[in-house]
C-alpha cells in the first residue's frame, strides 16, 4: 500500500481538499453556541446533504480513515505468558546492555567530567578526585599527565569493563 506518514493523510489532508467541510462544521457550531453535539450534527446534515462536493468529500474523509485503520500494524497480543513477557524483557535488557557498551568503547574519552573537561583531558590526579572506577584510572595515569597522553580508548575501555566487575 502507499506510504501513510504523519501530515499527510485523514483530517491533515482533507484541509487541502477543495472542497472541505470543516468550515462548515466551525460556522454551525459558532453560530449555535450551545445546543450540542445532536443539533449541530442535524444542521449540519442538512445543509451538505444535497450538495455532491460536500457528500464526496466527506465520504473521502471516511474512506481514508478506514484506509488508515486497515493498514495499522498489528498489535501485539495481550494473552502473552508471564513467562513470555519475562523471556522478552530479558532479551530487550540484554540488547540494551549490548547497546550502552557500543556506546561506551567509543565515547568514553568524550565523557564530560564533573570539572567540565573531557575525560581524555583529565589529568591523573583530577580522576583521582572524581572517584569510582575513575580512582583506578587514577593509578595507571600520572597526576601531571592526561588520560589521551596515557591511554588508548581501547585501554580506557578495557579497565573500565575490569573495574564495572
Amino acid at each position: 500500500m502507499s506510504d501513510m506518514s504523519l501530515g499527510t493523510s485523514s483530517a491533515k489532508r482533507a484541509t487541502w481538499r477543495t472542497t472541505d467541510c470543516r468550515p462548515v462544521v466551525e460556522r454551525i457550531i459558532k453560530e449555535n453556541p450551545g445546543v450540542g453535539r445532536e443539533e449541530w450534527f442535524r444542521l449540519f446534515y442538512s445543509e451538505v446533504r444535497d450538495d455532491d462536493d460536500q457528500v464526496r468529500s466527506i465520504m473521502q474523509y471516511y474512506f481514508d480513515l478506514v484506509l488508515m485503520a486497515l493498514n495499522r500494524p498489528a498489535r501485539a497480543s495481550s494473552t502473552a505468558t508471564r513467562a513470555e513477557v519475562r523471556e522478552r524483557t530479558k532479551a530487550l535488557k540484554t540488547q540494551i546492555k549490548a547497546r550502552v557498551e557500543q556506546e561506551a568503547k567509543i565515547v568514553l574519552m568524550q565523557m564530560l567530567m564533573p570539572n567540565n573537561k573531557i575525560l581524555g583531558d583529565c589529568t591523573g590526579a583530577e580522576c583521582r578526585r572524581f572517584g569510582g572506577w575513575l580512582t583506578e584510572l587514577s593509578r595507571r595515569v600520572p597526576a601531571k599527565s592526561t588520560v589521551a597522553e596515557t591511554l588508548s580508548e581501547a585501554q580506557l575501555y578495557k579497565l573500565w569493563q575490569q573495574t564495572r566487575k
